[in-house]
């Protein structure tokens, strides 16, 4: 269950959750705001790092340059707090396109300069980032602990938002831990906070958490009912990653009820978005999807020919003959 939607990132994938509904407006405001600035000073590398918050989704190759624009003017300020948000946003790039380890390496770097500057809410950030890195990579357990670390001190610093993507966060890992009870517990905490916030973003996150929990537990209707609603709501506020990952889980349903037609249908939507937008990990599971799909439509050339680019995006430590000698014996 790849968790690039399931967990909240912020200002971390909480921004974009939470103030997506009115980014554009936002980013071109910010955008306005930093072509005007003409003094090169820490207003502007924090303009610098505002931008690449409200446009990493959509913008992903400029936010690598905002970045590094951040980080430039931040050495030669000796801006602390602009020298490690800078690094965290270079984390977030990497982080979507999928490239962990470089990720992890930023996050660390933030959070040693955040440590030496005691700027608890950069901390914090970091922690949360780092604990959707080992999500990601499999090991709830380890993510549990950075999570925990940084629901405290957002607690201390009153940082409700974050705290209500904390709870989204730890009903993750419980949900991978197979705490099941304890997972709809955190996202129960979750959603209520986001209501209270009117964060329709952040809404839709824990709706199709939920939806994936009565996915697995095989009751589809009802996980259908939560995906639909998240869908609903990212359309609604323009989030086009939130669509791709909403398609894809439907369409996973549909498997799952082996209603394949249909299931198509959702897959090849998800990744349409995917590839227009190089949203490396949806890929990677869609292909997997449509490996199973024209399988048991019977046509097993697109099928294996899917499941080849799924293990390249997977593992890119295999060389292509170990592939498909490997995927051979599963398709003849």
């Amino acid at each position: 269950m790849n968790l690039f939607f399931k967990i909240a990132l912020f200002f971390l994938f909480s921004f974009h959750f939470c103030f997506l509904s009115g980014q554009n407006m936002r980013a071109d405001s910010i955008a306005f705001l930093l072509k005007g600035h003409e003094e090169q000073d820490t207003a502007k590398v924090n303009l610098y790092i505002k931008l690449a918050l409200n446009i990493y989704y959509t913008d992903t190759d400029t936010v690598k340059a905002l970045a590094q624009s951040a980080f430039e003017l931040s050495e030669k300020l000796n801006y602390k707090q602009g020298i490690a948000n800078s690094q965290r946003v270079f984390g977030i790039y990497y982080d979507i396109k999928a490239n962990y380890p470089k990720a992890l390496e930023y996050y660390h770097k933030a959070l040693r300069i955040a440590e030496e500057i005691g700027d608890k809410k950069i901390i914090s950030d970091c922690l949360n980032s780092i604990g959707i890195i080992y999500t990601d990579q499999g090991n709830p357990a380890e993510a549990k602990v950075y999570f925990e670390k940084a629901l405290v001190i957002y607690k201390e610093l009153g940082y409700i938002s974050d705290v209500s993507d904390c709870y989204n966060n730890l009903g993750v890992v419980y949900y991978d831990l197979k705490q099941i009870d304890k997972s709809l517990e955190y996202y129960l905490k979750s959603i209520d906070n986001y209501k209270k916030l009117n964060n329709e973003g952040g809404i839709a996150l824990v709706l199709n958490n939920i939806g994936e929990i009565y996915r697995d537990k095989g009751d589809y209707d009802l996980a259908l009912d939560y995906f639909n609603g998240a869908l609903a709501i990212s359309k609604r506020i323009g989030d086009i990653y939130g669509v791709s990952y909403l398609y894809m889980d439907i369409a996973s349903v549909y498997i799952l009820t082996e209603e394949y037609t249909r299931a198509n249908v959702f897959a090849q939507m998800s990744m349409q978005i995917a590839l227009e937008k190089d949203y490396f990990d949806i890929q990677k599971n869609v292909y997997l999807q449509l490996a199973t799909i024209h399988k048991n439509l019977g046509d097993y050339k697109e099928a294996y020919e899917n499941h080849v680019i799924h293990k390249r995006l997977n593992d890119s430590l295999y060389n292509e003959k170990d592939l498909e000698k490997r995927i051979s014996l599963e398709y003849h």
